[in-house]
């Protein structure tokens, strides 16, 4: 059964409390943080986790905050978002391309007692020697495939990525069963035009976290993340 974390980009932040209790059943509330130059949109930055920590808090909800950075330079970044309440920080290999520097941040993130995920867009390809060191010497928690371009919610997943996340769960299957992984299991993520009508698929070829944002709440969030629990 996979977890879920609902993308609160899609919520209404007139009613942020609100909606926060129509999620309550949901693993980690997914927060996009964009900067307008790694990808073209503008969202959150440090000041929205405080606040959603404090509602998380009033309703007595243990939900994980699952903060996406998709910025410039995230390194400079991860302490500011450690202290405004993140529980996981996920930044992308884009940022850098470059495998020992991902490694750095990794460790950077997991020196502060939280999770670290390490996020790769539909269209990079990595040799699959650079994704086994990078999860090997980096120890993420979290490998988070990009089902749509980065940006914008409200896109239509990408076919292709079927498959990527197939060939993924197998490198990271082997890593998980090695005498070489030093903490928890890896974790696939899926984050992007996941819908109640491919989230079956995604969850079959590997993904073991599902990251929706306008099925979510532009459904019954409750009913539709139990729904999505439920999948095999």
């Amino acid at each position: 059964m996979p977890k879920v974390s609902s993308s609160i980009l899609c919520a209404n932040f007139a009613i942020l409390k609100d909606e926060i209790k129509r999620i309550e059943n949901t693993d980690m509330i997914h927060i996009d943080v964009m900067d307008g130059v790694f990808v073209p949109n503008l969202t959150f930055g440090q000041k929205i986790i405080s606040p959603v920590k404090g509602i998380l808090m009033e309703l007595n909800l243990k939900i994980l905050l699952d903060v996406h950075l998709m910025i410039i330079n995230p390194h400079n970044h991860i302490k500011s978002f450690y202290e405004a309440g993140a529980d996981i920080i996920t930044f992308h290999y884009e940022a850098y391309r470059n495998i020992e520097k991902c490694i750095d941040i990794i460790k950077d993130i997991k020196n502060f007692g939280i999770k670290a995920g390490i996020a790769i867009n539909p269209e990079t390809y990595l040799p699959e020697y650079e994704i086994v060191r990078l999860l090997r010497e980096g120890n993420p928690d979290i490998l988070l495939i990009m089902g749509v371009h980065p940006g914008f919610s409200g896109q239509k997943f990408i076919p292709n990525v079927f498959d990527k996340i197939k060939k993924t769960r197998k490198i990271v299957d082997r890593i998980n069963r090695s005498n070489l992984r030093k903490n928890s299991d890896i974790k696939i993520a899926v984050d992007g035009g996941i819908k109640m009508n491919n989230a079956a698929e995604i969850v079959k070829n590997g993904a073991d976290i599902l990251t929706a944002g306008s099925e979510v709440f532009e459904c019954n969030s409750c009913k539709i993340i139990e729904e999505f629990k439920k999948l095999k």
